[in-house]
């Protein structure tokens, strides 16, 4: 069975950097400088795990935080970073930075689930062991991800479902799927 992939996400390498992104500051919130997060990660106790940060935006500076308090707030986290103490401060120092950690701090995903950064790269072959091509991407759509593949001359869309995908071997940076024929564009 295939699950979707879970990410920490965008690829979840931020503006070319080794770090992944666990989450996106969307807003300032009350008075004492907390904000809105966006959780990029596929649990929300993960921040439980998590002491200081690094506070990735563009055209600024890298910034290193620690995490003073945060709370579930639908659809996403309220949380207070130290030396962040007005919304104006948040504003102007956080708000549209990616919350980073490094890679060895990633958890691992659950059971039968991937992270988008792990399928990227895969080969992908048939179950006859024919090579198809290369995952280029992952596309999240609300239903099911999708796999861009890609074999030199060509692009298409798998679906990552159970139908297609038979096997997942990120050990192996394998992936095997079948019932490819209505789906490949011909040559």
């Amino acid at each position: 069975m295939v699950s979707r992939p879970k990410c920490d996400r965008p690829s979840n390498r931020v503006n070319g950097s080794d770090r992944v992104a666990v989450g996106y500051i969307r807003s300032a919130k009350g008075v004492r400088g907390c904000v809105k997060l966006e959780v990029l990660t596929h649990r929300q106790s993960r921040f439980d795990e998590l002491s200081n940060v690094v506070i990735e935006r563009p055209d600024s500076p890298d910034r290193i935080v620690d995490i003073e308090t945060w709370k579930p707030d639908p659809p996403g986290l309220l949380i207070k970073f130290s030396g962040v103490d007005s919304p104006e401060k948040a504003r102007a120092t956080i708000v549209g930075g990616y919350v980073t950690i490094p890679p060895n701090e990633v958890a691992p995903p659950p059971p039968d689930e991937y992270y988008v950064s792990d399928l990227i790269g895969c080969s992908v072959v048939g179950v006859d062991g024919s090579r198809l091509g290369t995952v280029a991407d992952v596309l999240q759509m609300p239903t099911t991800d999708v796999y861009v593949v890609n074999d030199q001359t060509r692009e298409f869309l798998i679906p990552a479902v159970a139908h297609f995908v038979r096997e997942v071997a990120i050990l192996d940076r394998r992936i095997v799927v079948r019932g490819m024929d209505e789906l490949l564009p011909k040559a």
